[in-house]
């Protein structure tokens, strides 16, 4: 169940998603998304969009601001999830 993920699942969950996506492989956690990726806005708004709708959460419309690396994606992942299962 996507709500009992840890974080090294939504990471792995996040690799595919970039794969699939974005064609974009050699993920770790510490990839930045913005200089070696080199995701554009319409990438990170498929990318938001993808996640979005893998895990029926509501990213923040802010994200893009605190958003760097790949963990920090994650940790925003796990919180939506983890807040989604105390409504």
């Amino acid at each position: 169940m996507l709500k009992d993920q840890n974080k090294n699942e939504i990471f792995n969950d996040l690799v595919k998603i970039f794969q699939n996506s974005l064609n974009i492989t050699n993920l770790n956690m510490q990839s930045d998304l913005s200089e070696s990726l080199k995701l554009d806005s319409i990438q990170l708004l498929t990318l938001v969009t993808e996640i979005e709708n893998h895990y029926a959460i509501n990213l923040p419309v802010t994200l893009e601001g605190g958003l760097s690396k790949i963990s920090d994606l994650v940790d925003i992942i796990y919180n939506e999830i983890s807040n989604e299962k105390l409504k």
